[in-house]
């Protein structure tokens, strides 16, 4: 107990405040029961100084991918233990910089502990990036006579091709639709800040009716963009729970940018049992799964698609 909180003392004060920062390697403690195999049964109270830790410095688990079980006693039946006590965390500037790092555990023999395989990865950088929806778009009142107008369009052909050449329709109409009714919003923020400053000068040199109005006007629409921003921020990483503008900000970048690099597909085992690291590989093998799948499933209903779909919008 002495020797980690001496440990976490020393980690604090070699602390860089400006350069990413990395630390490595084994800590001795598991932080979650899905972390550790047979033995005696995890305590909550066990992983309390490393959480503790994490959360003072700012740092984050970079993940990993390979096995769940980095530490083994090398222990035969039921005296075998298992336990994930190697890890690799970094803070907020680490997690920020424009590389993907992969974390990798290969095999253990002959030691006790797996070795642990860090590497740098560019995928999914010039991929093209799919069509996602915006929350604050529901505020919007004619976002619902867009979707009517474009939804509401003959074609003819399978059910299925139908269906995906109206919904094809209304994500252009859509996409075309937020670049003129809300734009850049990250730019509105900036934009509607410096007219709002600007309108404040304006008041101190003449604090006139006109000039209040005015100013009242800039700062309702700098509360509008900030509240468009604040909804797309809380959208990208899932949360309704975050209050107070000006802390969160940071925290928004923070869980987005952890988000992403978790998102990205280092390595998959194929049909054949064979783990496969290439991006071309993992796509045709993803595209071959698929296409399995919806074979095997294509004769269990014959029901027509349109009579299985939710009709959302009326006439």
């Amino acid at each position: 107990m002495a020797e980690r909180e001496g440990l976490w003392a020393g980690l604090r004060n070699d602390k860089e405040a400006l350069l990413p920062w990395f630390i490595v390697g084994n800590f001795n403690v598991i932080t979650r029961e899905e972390e550790k195999k047979v033995g005696v049964p995890f305590r909550p109270g066990e992983g309390v100084e490393l959480l503790s830790f994490m959360s003072i410095v700012g740092v984050v688990d970079m993940g990993f991918s390979g096995s769940n079980f980095m530490w083994c006693n090398n222990r035969q039946g039921r005296a075998g233990i298992w336990k994930h006590l190697d890890r690799l965390l970094s803070d907020r500037s680490a997690v920020e910089m424009d590389i993907n790092f992969r974390v990798q555990y290969l095999i253990r023999a002959p030691s006790n502990h797996a070795l642990l395989l860090l590497s740098t990865v560019t995928r999914l950088v010039n991929c093209p990036k799919p069509f996602r929806f915006l929350n604050c778009s529901t505020m919007h009142e004619s976002l619902l006579e867009v979707v009517r107008l474009n939804w509401h369009v003959e074609f003819v052909g399978d059910p299925l091709y139908v269906l995906a050449a109206k919904l094809c329709r209304v994500k252009k109409a859509l996409k075309a639709w937020s670049r003129e009714s809300f734009g850049d919003i990250f730019e509105k923020v900036k934009t509607a800040e410096e007219e709002v400053a600007q309108a404040e000068i304006c008041f101190n040199k003449d604090p006139s009716e006109l000039h209040q109005i005015c100013l009242n006007e800039k700062r309702a629409l700098l509360t509008h963009a900030q509240v468009n921003e604040d909804l797309f921020w809380r959208q990208k990483i899932r949360a309704v729970w975050l209050t107070g503008r000006d802390k969160i900000i940071r925290c928004f970048h923070a869980y987005v940018s952890k988000w992403r690099k978790k998102s990205v597909i280092h390595r998959i085992i194929s049909q054949y049992g064979e783990w496969l690291e290439r991006e071309d590989d993992i796509s045709k093998e993803a595209v071959f799964s698929f296409q399995q799948l919806l074979a095997d499933q294509s004769g269990l209903s014959s029901a027509p698609v349109s009579d299985v779909i939710p009709k959302l919008l009326t006439d």
